[in-house]
């Protein structure tokens, strides 16, 4: 996939964000789609949310934990691994 295409994608889960806004756990959904686009195509949002996780323990732990979730997706571990701050 093109990066534009990718920018356009995470561009697109961040507005659908903003948008789920009304809906919670609609938000959330395309809030974490987002992130895993950023993490998973642009070397610079790896080391955001490492940075992110380095100054926010809970966010780190939290990360961590639905990791280990029984209806945890499977890109879940992938992006624990990308953006883990102690690997």
């Amino acid at each position: 996939m093109p990066k534009p295409f990718k920018l356009l994608t995470l561009m697109g889960c961040l507005g659908l964000t903003a948008i789920g806004g009304v809906l919670p756990v609609v938000g959330w959904i395309f809030f974490v789609l987002a992130l895993h686009v950023l993490v998973s195509e642009f070397e610079t949002g790896r080391d955001w949310v490492k940075g992110a996780r380095r100054r926010w323990p809970l966010l780190s732990r939290w990360i961590a934990q639905a990791r280990h979730h029984p209806w945890a997706p499977p890109h879940l571990h992938r992006f624990d691994d990308l953006t883990n701050p102690v690997k």
